[in-house]
């Protein structure tokens, strides 16, 4: 949510405004992915985490790509302070859903890993 809001203050043309919202967003960037990856080391069973590190790469690293193409073509359609602003609203609704949610997911067992990786 933290990446959100400092998303959001880049969308007003107040030059402190832009510089505390790229202070946030650039800080934030850095407690995700080592909030990710500490997650996805403690919740996979050894035998499992290259498999779903790789898988974890591609699922990151596919939509980046992907939306970097997309990003351009908008940018020369659509003002950028509405594209900041729409990427900044989903961004904290997605925070709020995760805050508020109740059915956090339950850890795999590592026998329970095996058997449903075994062919």
């Amino acid at each position: 949510m933290l990446f959100a809001i400092g998303d959001l203050l880049l969308v007003f043309a107040n030059e402190p405004l832009v510089l505390v919202g790229a202070v946030i967003a650039g800080a934030s960037i850095p407690w995700l992915l080592v909030a990710f990856y500490t997650l996805m080391q403690r919740e996979t069973p050894q035998q499992l985490i290259g498999r779903v590190a790789t898988s974890a790469e591609v699922l990151l690293g596919g939509p980046q790509t992907l939306s970097i193409g997309l990003g351009a073509v908008f940018v020369a359609i659509v003002d950028y302070r509405i594209l900041l602003a729409v990427m900044g609203t989903l961004v904290f609704g997605c925070g709020i859903f995760l805050v508020l949610r109740r059915d956090r997911p339950q850890p795999v067992s590592a026998a329970a890993a095996v058997r449903a990786s075994s062919p």
